[in-house]
């Protein structure tokens, strides 16, 4: 079950988060031993999009106040400030350090998570040892109301461990976040890569507060029920359902959206639908899905009914062009809305709502699905069958993981014919 759940992310990822998927599948992704608790730690909003790179470079002291505070902000489902407000606190003073004014650091430097080496200065880009980091996580899940009294474990080089970090590495040892690196030692002045701290930070929030694992309805600690909570149809109007079938759209076409996130980033898709040959027995039906925005591009290459997906993906961070094995199962952003689909929807969601809307004076169907991390709106085409504008939120504009994005189609022409190199993946160049 565990490694089907980290495919399904995978996959999910790759569509939603380019970035992510270019780091993860680069060639300094994160050890195969970590990928599944990183997975899910991007599921809950615990690991910031920027962070996901360089998985086996040392984390420094600026990049784990970062995750500290995200963590508390996900314990508490709320943002620092309120966090800070509610503890009777607030951030330290933006000239506290001469080196470094991150507000996760001022923010952290307030609840007792780290001090500076003295000086006045914090030295962010200073890197931690292992002892160092299991301070850093005892102090966060100190800041989280958590008792980190724990007894010292008896390591081989119980001597090497700095009598400051002894209590500290007792908690985190027995809270099961760290353990040691093999014929029981710890190697206290041992590096700590990002990965490491991502994984780490992610088994102490399932230590403090198993609930807020929560990512699509399962929780972190339930892996034969991740993922699959029962959804609630809040409203469905009956007549929606009789209008979806499997019976393909009958000509070729291609669909132009334009859109925009957040992050003042513009998007812009191309989908090519190809039928040219849908009366030749044994013919697929092909369709190719274009992403494109300021910082990733993609290309999805769908086969129906064979019922597989290819994907090519790169990122403009650096990365080289990433080229996937295929995926079983349709892989579009824009799928149609065929009978699978439309029971994908309805069990996908915690919350589903289903019913006839109406966008630029022609009939939709509309469907809106939300959980306590996101919220998706589709609205579909009756004629194709395929959503004419998408609109997702992930959380809210006061919390630092904050997302959204819209798109709408802008275009469509009817095709006599596709060029058939659009449909060779080895052909396409990014």
């Amino acid at each position: 079950m565990r490694k089907k759940l980290s495919l399904l992310l995978l996959a999910f990822l790759l569509l939603c988060n380019p970035v992510f998927a270019g780091g993860l599948l680069g060639e300094d992704g994160p050890s195969e031993w970590a990928v599944e608790e990183i997975d899910k730690g991007v599921g809950v909003g615990l690991i910031p999009e920027d962070m996901l790179a360089d998985f086996h470079k040392t984390i420094n002291r600026e990049e784990f106040c970062v995750l500290s505070i995200r963590l508390i902000e996900v314990n508490y489902k709320k943002s620092i400030d309120a966090v800070l407000r509610d503890k009777g606190l607030e951030k330290a003073p933006s000239d506290t350090f001469v080196d470094c004014s991150n507000p996760s650091v001022l923010a952290a430097k307030a609840l007792g998570i780290t001090d500076g080496v003295g000086n006045r200065r914090f030295a962010p880009n200073a890197t931690l040892t292992r002892e160092q980091a299991a301070k850093f996580l005892s102090m966060t899940a100190k800041a989280c109301d958590q008792n980190i009294n724990s007894a010292l474990p008896t390591f081989n080089d119980l001597n090497d461990i700095a009598d400051w970090a002894k209590p500290y590495v007792a908690y985190v040892f027995y809270a099961d976040v760290m353990k040691g690196v093999g014929n029981n030692t710890f190697a206290p002045k041992g590096t700590y890569e990002r990965q490491q701290a991502f994984v780490t930070m992610f088994r102490l929030l399932k230590k403090i507060n198993p609930a807020a694992c929560v990512f699509q309805g399962g929780t972190c600690i339930d892996d034969e029920n991740y993922g699959v909570e029962p959804p609630t149809v809040l409203n469905m109007d009956p007549e929606v359902e009789k209008l979806i079938t499997y019976k393909p759209y009958e000509k070729s076409y291609k669909m132009t959206y334009e859109g925009s996130t957040s992050r003042k980033d513009k998007i812009k898709i191309d989908l090519y639908y190809d039928v040219s040959d849908i009366n030749k027995p044994g013919s697929p039906i092909r369709t190719r899905e274009d992403y494109r925005r300021a910082s990733e591009s993609s290309v999805s290459i769908y086969y129906d009914p064979a019922d597989y997906t290819y994907i090519k993906f790169r990122t403009y961070l650096g990365q080289k062009p990433v080229e996937m094995p295929h995926f079983q199962g349709n892989k579009l952003d824009n799928k149609v809305l065929d009978p699978d689909e439309f029971e994908s929807i309805k069990t996908d969601g915690e919350i589903v709502d289903i019913s006839f809307d109406t966008l630029d004076g022609e009939r939709v169907i509309y469907i809106k699905k939300f959980t306590q991390s996101y919220t998706f709106e589709y609205w579909y085409s009756i004629k194709y069958m395929r959503p004419i504008k998408v609109h997702y939120v992930k959380g809210d504009e006061s919390i630092p993981n904050y997302f959204e994005y819209e798109y709408k189609m802008t275009n469509v022409e009817e095709l006599e014919s596709i060029d058939e190199n659009l449909f060779d993946i080895n052909k396409i160049t990014l």
